[in-house]
């Protein structure tokens, strides 16, 4: 593996560990005033939100889940793109 590839690896495990971070606290009800919580909300709600529109426009009954599926979808996106840039280097 080249040193760029190395590195895309591990921003891609670093930023997977704040999505599954986020869906934690998302479970737990941690407060936003910790600046951790905030860190984690600022870095991984544009993603949320992105995937969460765009299954109101495509997947009008994945919103009636009782549960938020994004970051299990980001986590999915976060791979293809790695694996996008792998096949590009």
């Amino acid at each position: 593996m080249s040193p760029m590839e190395n590195i895309i690896q591990l921003l891609a495990q670093a930023y997977i560990v704040v999505i599954i971070a986020a869906a934690v606290m998302s479970w737990m009800r941690i407060g936003g005033d910790n600046q951790v919580v905030q860190g984690i909300e600022r870095i991984t709600q544009p993603l949320f939100q992105s995937i969460r529109s765009a299954s109101d426009r495509y997947l009008p009954a994945v919103n009636e889940l009782p549960v938020d599926i994004s970051p299990i979808i980001a986590i999915l996106l976060v791979h293809v793109a790695k694996r996008i840039l792998f096949f590009i280097l």
